[in-house]
């Protein structure tokens, strides 16, 4: 191995430490979503169902009105998530999306611009605004 490839690949290993370093000042450590458990119950209530409702049942000032429930599929997911691995992995879930997000957004933008530490720059950026 040549010197110049040393540094390269000890420059991509500083890189990937500092993404690690970025993304766990972060602290996604809980669930902060209010929504979560009505999420999880209308995943359970498709499940159990077998179909998607047209009437709202479940809130006070819109009981019986028409309402499309659209973010069925991420119900089903998070639904099926907990049943499978319990209440409190749901941060892990968390973790995995943000984690894929940020590796897919900094392989598109060190493929588009060339520069790993650009790339790397952006995407911290990105997710922290996230």
């Amino acid at each position: 191995m040549t010197p110049g490839a040393r540094a390269v690949d000890v420059a991509n290993l500083l890189l990937l430490v500092a993404a690690g370093l970025l993304f766990l000042s972060f602290g996604y450590t809980e669930m902060a979503g209010s929504d979560m458990w009505w999420h999880i119950a209308a995943g359970r209530e498709l499940v159990q169902t077998g179909t998607l409702w047209m009437v709202d049942d479940w809130s006070f000032t819109a009981h019986g009105r028409d309402w499309l429930n659209h973010e069925w599929l991420s119900d089903l997911l998070y639904y099926g998530w907990v049943s499978a691995w319990g209440v409190q992995s749901l941060v892990y879930w968390k973790w995995l999306v943000i984690v894929a997000t940020f590796v897919m957004l900094m392989v598109a933008l060190a493929r588009a611009g060339g520069s790993p530490l650009a790339a790397l720059v952006c995407a911290g950026f990105a997710i922290a605004n996230a």
